[in-house]
């Protein structure tokens, strides 16, 4: 059987909505995402008088203005510009006046107005006609919704009826993890996957010694899987020691199925922290006629505050061929650590 390899997807729309959520400090982060409704909201920015038109290229005197950041070159560095208070308020009031892109013309660009290489009707590229307008970040459900590197929050041009041709898609296929990870860095679209799965099957007739030794370090997700299948006349020692650190979601899985006529000791010693979900299920079957000595030793390690609803859990799944048979389950939530409780 391969190996499973590391890759790097795509996040889905939902769950970069959940992202910049929780990145704005919005108390509703975890909700779920039903309807697409969204409306224009304010700027958000601080107003000051504008500079004279000779400087901001468009009717400002007397004016009050914001300051952006738009495109001041074909190499989209950015520069500061003066633009009307109401640029994103509702849609179709997005003139801009300082966009490198959107005045150039077919001659070229200058920083005059009037000039042939000046556009004062802002068409110079596709996007800069489409109507959009600022957000509520904790409000809009519209999953186009971005964060602006222009002003100070958030904007969809889905709210406008228009599609966003402007802000770059996520292309994740066939990056390495160091490129997954700083793909988008500033809200992170693509998820990088660390899969490890350990198939193990022994039978022997005296002694298995087995020994998983896992430390993983990643900004995603992790899916680790172990399964395990040994027989045995008389013993069976088998150690499971997995350092995982994420800051997004862990699934570990531990399926183990052992049978011995004899000694049995099996050890799960697991440390995990993350910042939002851990899953971890351990399924452990037994046979045997003599001894069993069955220890777990976890450290769980979160962020999420205690109020909030608890997706961290351990479910126990056991069942023995022996004189105390049956099954425990216990999938109640765990209580995740405030800030400041380490």
């Amino acid at each position: 059987m391969d190996e499973p390899a590391p890759y790097c997807e795509a996040k889905s729309a939902d769950a970069m909505l959940r992202q910049i959520r929780y990145a704005s400090g919005c108390t509703n982060w975890e909700d779920e995402i039903v309807d697409a409704t969204c409306e224009c909201t304010g700027h958000g920015m601080m107003e000051i008088p504008c500079a004279e038109s000779d400087v901001t290229l468009w009717e400002s005197g007397g004016e009050t203005c914001i300051v952006v950041t738009p495109d001041g070159d074909a190499d989209w560095t950015k520069h500061a510009w003066y633009y009307p208070t109401t640029y994103g308020t509702e849609c179709g009031l997005t003139p801009e006046p300082g966009s490198f892109a959107c005045t150039s013309t077919d001659e070229g660009h200058a920083w005059e107005n009037p000039s042939s290489m000046y556009d004062a009707t802002y068409g110079g590229e596709d996007w800069c006609a489409k109507e959009w307008c600022w957000v509520d970040v904790c409000s809009c459900n519209n999953q186009d919704m971005a964060k602006s590197s222009w002003g100070a929050g958030y904007y969809s041009y889905s709210t406008c009826g228009a599609d966003d041709t402007y802000t770059e898609t996520a292309t994740c296929v066939d990056l390495d993890m160091d490129a997954c990870k700083d793909k988008f860095s500033e809200c992170n679209k693509c998820y990088f996957y660390s899969v490890f799965m350990i198939i193990v099957c022994l039978c022997t007739s005296d002694y298995i010694n087995v020994s998983f030794i896992v430390c993983l370090c990643t900004s995603d997700v992790i899916n680790v899987t172990f399964m395990v299948c040994l027989s045995t006349s008389e013993s069976i020692n088998v150690t499971f020691m997995v350092y995982l650190c994420t800051s997004n979601v862990m699934n570990v899985t531990f399926i183990v199925c052992l049978c011995t006529s004899d000694w049995i000791n099996l050890t799960f010693m697991v440390c995990l922290s993350t910042s939002d979900y851990i899953n971890v299920t351990f399924m452990v079957c037994f046979g045997t006629s003599d001894v069993m000595n069955l220890t777990f030793m976890v450290c769980l390690c979160t962020s999420r505050h205690e109020n909030r609803n608890r997706v961290s859990r351990f479910r126990w799944l056991l069942s023995m061929s022996h004189s105390c048979r049956g099954i425990i389950d216990d999938p109640s939530p765990l209580r995740s650590r405030g800030p400041g409780e380490g």
